[in-house]
């Protein structure tokens, strides 16, 4: 029997129980989404779920961005500002309920869904307009006010919701005077009441700022900034959301032409070993010269020159057969044009001159003659009558 380890045992309790505790408010949830919660939770964030029952006090943290962001991914890292929470848009599937980034929207990149509702505008009825709209979204990096325990939390909202919401009370009407409320040591706490109806109905209220009595830690800071939140961002690739959206049908098509040329490449011809100082096509079926780039491994072959120069005899070959055939045909063609001849009879011994007689011409001659006989044989018969 194998030794049992037991600090195998216990790291992997360990580890169990640490993920069922990461995950105890999960739905169960099957549907993509833009965010990679569970990187997130791996990386040491917990999942902020507001409180329907008591008001909530959270305070944001800001961070410098990453390579993936949106907005400042492509400058260099020396010249990014600061910001506090990820912007990005998404469109939802309706089919299956997942949901994807948008390209268009949040990086400036082509998206079928976009050039979908481009081209259907005005067509569209108003809820399958809202069904191609893309939606924005919010993703912070918090700390949870009232529960002490815990460390930094992310928060994925709806940006109508929550940042719309808050922005409508940055700046103090009677002043001007804007809050800076995700700043990491004179920044505000930010109060809010939240209602759950059900159904992925959400209601947030009651906005307001209150001095911070919570501080923003350097642990928080140097966490947040070592995974800043950016990187757990899931893009989207554009022959990817068009198969999923399909609002023609046309993934399925697809779908079918993958299917053929599957089936085409299993029935392609296989390659032969080429055979060193032979005419021979290394392509099971191919001939030689004849089958010259008729096929796609052609222009890689290692005898396509060869192949190219029999190609080019064969072709001559064939020119000058067809040319021999041309020729045989127009002798064929004089010889029955020709004029027929004559045939030579035999000479009139009446004439000095050698006469050609026709075939009438002999008959009627035949006919005189006989006529003479006979009257030559009458004329003893008269002779003896007269008498």
């Amino acid at each position: 029997m194998a030794k049992f380890d037991r600090k195998r045992l216990k790291a992997g309790v360990k580890e169990s129980t640490e993920y069922s505790n990461r995950t105890r408010d999960s739905k169960g949830s099957s549907s993509r989404q833009p965010i990679d919660i569970e990187a997130l939770e791996k990386a040491g964030y917990t999942k902020f779920i507001p409180d329907g029952k008591k008001t909530n006090y959270i305070s944001v943290i800001p961070y410098f961005p990453g390579d993936n962001d949106p907005r400042q991914g492509n400058v260099k890292e020396a010249k990014r500002q600061s910001t506090y929470f990820l912007d990005f848009w998404t469109h939802k599937i309706t089919t299956n309920g997942d949901i994807y980034v948008c390209p268009n929207a949040t990086f400036k990149r082509k998206c079928p869904i976009c050039e979908y509702r481009e081209e259907n505008r005005g067509k569209l009825d108003k809820e399958a307009w809202s069904e191609v709209k893309p939606i924005r979204r919010a993703l912070y990096a918090i700390l949870d006010e009232t529960d002490s325990s815990s460390f930094v939390k992310f928060w994925y909202t709806p940006y109508n919701m929550v940042e719309r919401e808050i922005q409508e009370i940055v700046e103090d009407e009677r002043t001007g005077e804007i809050t800076y409320f995700a700043d990491d040591e004179d920044g505000s706490t930010i109060k809010f009441k939240f209602e759950d109806k059900g159904g992925g109905n959400w209601k947030f209220s009651g906005f307001s700022f209150e001095e911070r009595k919570f501080e923003i830690t350097d642990e928080m800071l140097e966490f947040v900034q070592d995974n800043p939140l950016d990187k757990f961002l899931v893009p989207t690739d554009y022959d990817e959301l068009a198969r999923v959206f399909d609002p023609y049908g046309s993934a399925q098509i697809e779908e079918e032409l993958e299917e053929e040329n599957e089936e085409r490449e299993e029935k392609k011809p296989k390659r032969q070993p080429v055979r060193k100082n032979k005419d021979v096509c290394p392509i099971e079926g191919g001939e030689f010269g004849k089958d010259f780039n008729e096929y796609d491994e052609c222009i890689e072959c290692d005898v396509f020159e060869k192949c190219a120069e029999k190609y080019d005899e064969l072709i001559e070959e064939e020119k000058e057969e067809e040319e021999e055939e041309e020729e045989e045909e127009e002798e064929v063609i004089v010889e029955k044009e020709k004029p027929k001849r004559i045939p030579k009879k035999e000479k009139n011994v009446r004439s000095s001159k050698i006469k050609i007689i026709t075939d009438e011409e002999e008959e009627e001659e035949e006919e005189e003659e006989e006529e003479e006989v006979e009257q030559q044989r009458r004329k003893p018969a008269l002779r003896r009558r007269t008498k």
